[in-house]
């Protein structure tokens, strides 16, 4: 396999970092590895580590997507440990060109390669070709890109919205809502929708409850709340489907998204039967006098596991045109 032939792409974020192989100019994957970040010291270790476990000679360029903002060299997941400078590791590893992006950029990026299989319609009527796409995933934090249209192509939009502010839409969010902000002092998106948000969402309603549901984890919570052991897991994973649906439908109306909606991230793909009959979809509509606008936008579950690595292929296909 030579290196000049053969590229590392990762995808890296608060939990999980997954390596792979990509042929240049392709975001075809050939070679998977998950590791776990917690299990490494920084991103030259885990990169050397999936390099010696496929015992191949090291590619000379990389592109890795990662849970945080790409500003200047010295860069750091949000929701992890890791902090490193781009240069210094690029010099490390003995690599050519160590692309960074943002992992959702590298998702955005990674939406015109989905096959019709890797995509689940939620709700709505078919994509306007040519219109803005946008794509937000809960998982160890909460991540939201865009893809606008820009000189015939479309350009990635790339931030931090998963840290914007979120609006309450009942009495029992307003009490939710109220606990958090007495413990955040701001709740923020990435509060509620992401793992560690499930589970303000469950220990904020047993404060709420006479009856305490006791401490759980959050895949605890999740699998209580579907075989229906706890009223509360229920309830919490109700109103974080609920939230999802609210969030994404906002982030429609901000980026005029009527090429769809697209939600990812390491939470919502395992939850497919949840969605269809939560208030999802009745809450990405529920927009008040611009209901209209969103009422026909697709939105639509995305289902491959290598989302970011095809988008991480796709930005260092993108570097050489």
């Amino acid at each position: 396999m030579s290196p000049n032939t053969t590229h590392i792409v990762a995808d890296i974020g608060g939990t999980n970092a997954r390596f792979a192989l990509v042929d240049a100019g392709s975001t075809a994957i050939v070679t998977t590895l998950t590791l776990q970040v917690k299990d490494f010291g920084n991103l030259t270790s885990a990169f050397r580590h999936f390099v010696d476990e496929l015992k191949i000679v090291p590619p000379r360029r990389a592109c890795i997507a990662l849970a945080g903002p790409i500003e200047g060299d010295h860069v750091r997941l949000t929701n992890g440990d890791w902090s490193f400078s781009i240069e210094n590791t690029r010099t490390e590893l003995g690599l050519e060109q160590l692309l960074l992006v943002n992992d959702f950029k590298a998702q955005a990026s990674a939406l015109p390669y989905f096959e019709n299989e890797q995509l689940l319609l939620l709700g709505g009527q078919s994509p306007i070709a040519g219109r803005a796409k946008v794509i937000v995933g809960p998982g160890t934090g909460l991540g939201v890109a865009a893809s606008v249209p820009s000189n015939g192509g479309y350009t990635i939009i790339q931030g931090e919205g998963g840290h914007m502010g979120l609006s309450p839409a009942s009495d029992l969010e307003m009490a939710v809502h109220q606990l958090l902000l007495q413990q955040y002092g701001r709740v923020s998106a990435e509060r509620i929708l992401c793992g560690a948000g499930l589970r303000n969402l469950y220990l904020t309603l047993n404060k709420l409850q006479a009856e305490a549901d006791g401490e759980k984890s959050e895949a605890q919570i999740v699998a209580d709340a579907i075989d229906g052991t706890s009223a509360n897991c229920r309830k919490a994973l109700d109103l974080f489907l609920a939230y999802l649906g609210a969030v994404a439908g906002d982030l429609a109306l901000t980026f005029g998204a009527l090429g769809g909606v697209y939600i990812a991230g390491g939470i919502a793909p395992r939850l497919v039967e949840q969605i269809g009959k939560s208030d999802f979809r009745a809450r990405f509509e529920q927009k008040g006098r611009l209901a209209h606008m969103v009422k026909d936008v697709p939105t639509y579950l995305v289902l491959s596991k290598h989302a970011g690595l095809i988008g991480a292929a796709a930005c260092l296909n993108a570097a050489d045109q």
